[in-house]
């Protein structure tokens, strides 16, 4: 499942120029997402993993931060106890 489009993360800066003219990294993430009704929700099974789930939700890795500030059961981690309730924010604004 691939999931595209604008999604509520677009106004997320993830880079910002210094007074020097250097791009640096912002490592400023939200720290939990608020649930939707549009979330899709699984139940984690033995290998699910915030970084695994992103890849196959959204075609890459580097969003697992999103499923894991939706799961505040994980506290900002990617791991998840097998039989958790896991949400997976879609994509969108």
């Amino acid at each position: 499942m691939s999931i595209k489009s604008q999604d509520r993360y677009s106004n997320i800066l993830t880079t910002q120029k210094i007074p020097d003219g250097r791009l640096v990294y912002n490592t400023a993430r939200p720290r939990s997402i608020s649930p939707t009704v549009s979330d899709i929700v699984i139940t984690a099974g033995e290998r699910d993993r915030a970084d695994i789930l992103a890849q196959s939700s959204y075609g890459s890795t580097v969003n697992w931060w999103k499923i894991s500030a939706a799961n505040q059961s994980v506290n900002g981690g990617i791991h998840f106890k097998p039989g958790t309730r896991i949400s997976i924010p879609t994509n969108r604004r």
